[in-house]
């Protein structure tokens, strides 16, 4: 966990302060990072709250959060690995996957058919 040792910050409680100020829904921004929304109540009642949620929450909310804890910082190369890997796939990944194993199928499918007719002639 972090603690932002030169002013004492009540890490929580300004992360709280952030997020309502900024708009954002607990339940949808919860969904965005992964997490529920009990987990945000959560982190807004902890004195400390480690890097690797305040770097979820800072990429969704769009905010650099070393403006209100120093000690933290998104400007890190390791920021932009971080942000890389948490990124979702994008929305027609699913669905590209499906079409390909659907068409696999299909053509496993045929082909099996076909060897069949081809043993009931022979």
């Amino acid at each position: 966990m972090m603690k932002d040792k030169r002013d004492n910050k009540h890490m929580g409680e300004t992360l709280e302060m952030i997020i309502r100020r900024r708009g954002w829904n607990i339940s949808e921004l919860a969904k965005n990072i992964g997490a529920d929304r009990r987990s945000f109540y959560y982190w807004f009642k902890q004195q400390e709250i480690k890097e690797s949620v305040l770097l979820r929450i800072s990429e969704v909310v769009d905010y650099d959060l070393s403006r209100d804890f120093p000690s933290f910082s998104t400007s890190s190369a390791d920021f932009k690995k971080f942000t890389e890997l948490v990124q979702p796939a994008p929305k027609t990944y699913w669905k590209d996957k499906y079409v390909d194993l659907l068409e696999q199928y299909s053509e496993l499918l045929s082909n099996t058919v076909a060897g069949q007719n081809s043993s009931k002639a022979g």
